[in-house]
């Protein structure tokens, strides 16, 4: 064993070194190889078991991705769609290549999937570097590929709401635009961002915040996750679709079309193809891929999976105030009555 021992020391030292690390592997016998292939294989189970439990447990844990009542809202309840044909849905965003980089499975499961009607709003032409109209045509060309054609796609081009990080956008402004595609085009489900703008950028916040007291119509949001998830590619994707597999039967329920986790949530895992769409669709945004928007495009949570939740309904007998100001409006929010499983994720969030 001693002999064993300090030749598998040597072999270590030499592992740097091929022509020593093969010389000291000839000076093993048979039976001395199959002892140490044996032992490495058992330390490869044992790391691989650590990691995985890290990954599952520390890293990427499903009441992370899905919420922390993840089996309790889904487990035997019924599988829900919440999107069909017969729905009119409108995507609201702040910027052309959103529709992409955030929305993309949801696009094309909705479109391509479910056949419903999907229009989407950029509420900009993302036009900070003077290039609207070059990508507004990009918005157009990348939308016919997620499955939505030109005719269903609609932008803003408004004072209040020009494309900036310092630029704040008007609220009321925000709503009367939604409001006006809303009654235009009969829609019955609205999605859009939640409040912490999924990437932080105060044009995507303000348009959930303005969108967040919407009584007219179902308005969902697409759950921001954290950094860590955000650029893990498809690890998280993998891990959320075994934990919907696990409350949801079968992994392909999971797959492409989006299911419903209880009454509030809906959540999408694109096939390999949609996936391949969303990228192609990304390609579109010619004036937008620089460098690191193609790190992006690889590693991004957001192009393989999508969460959405619903924003509870207000009180009915409030009502939200608005009262112009110049181009700002004040706004005295409705109080809302926020599911038990939201306020146990909030505490949860509070305390990390």
């Amino acid at each position: 064993m001693d002999q064993l021992t300090s030749r598998v020391g040597r072999l270590l030292a030499a592992a740097s070194i091929p022509s020593s690390f093969l010389a000291s592997v000839r000076e093993l016998t048979a039976a001395q190889l199959a002892a140490v292939a044996g032992v490495t294989f058992l330390l490869f189970l044992v790391a691989s078991r650590i990691i995985t439990a890290f990954l599952d447990h520390v890293l990427f844990p499903a009441h992370k991705i899905l919420g922390p009542t993840l089996a309790e809202s889904s487990s035997g309840s019924p599988r829900l769609k919440h999107f069909d044909a017969s729905d009119r849905v409108l995507l609201v965003i702040a910027h052309p290549d959103d529709e992409c980089m955030f929305f993309g499975p949801t696009v094309v499961a909705l479109a391509r999937g479910h056949r419903a009607l999907v229009h989407v709003l950029s509420l900009s032409t993302g036009n900070a570097d003077g290039l609207g109209a070059v990508r507004v045509n990009e918005l157009v060309r990348s939308c016919a590929v997620l499955g939505v054609p030109e005719a269903r796609v609609h932008w803003v081009d408004a004072p209040q709401l020009q494309d900036g990080m310092r630029n704040a956008w008007s609220a009321r402004e925000i709503r009367r635009h939604v409001r006006e595609t809303v009654q235009a085009h009969g829609i019955t489900q609205i999605i859009t961002f939640d409040e912490r703008g999924v990437s932080g950028h105060p044009n995507h916040i303000a348009v959930a915040s303005a969108l967040l007291a919407w009584t007219a119509t179902p308005v969902w949001q697409l759950r921001s996750v954290p950094l860590v998830h955000k650029y893990a590619g498809q690890a998280v994707p993998r891990r959320l679709l075994r934990a919907l597999s696990a409350t949801q039967g079968p992994a392909r329920l999971a797959i492409g079309d989006g299911i419903g986790v209880g009454q509030d949530r809906w959540a999408v895992v694109a096939r390999d193809a949609q996936a391949h769409r969303v990228q192609l669709g990304m390609q579109c945004h010619a004036t937008q891929l620089v460098w690191f928007r193609w790190l992006y495009v690889r590693c991004a949570y957001y192009m393989w999976a999508n969460v959405l939740e619903r924003v509870p309904a207000a009180d009915e007998d409030e009502e939200v105030v608005e009262a112009g100001e110049g181009e700002e409006a004040v706004m005295t929010r409705a109080r809302r009555r926020v599911p038990a499983a939201a306020a146990r994720r909030a505490r949860g969030s509070r305390n990390e």
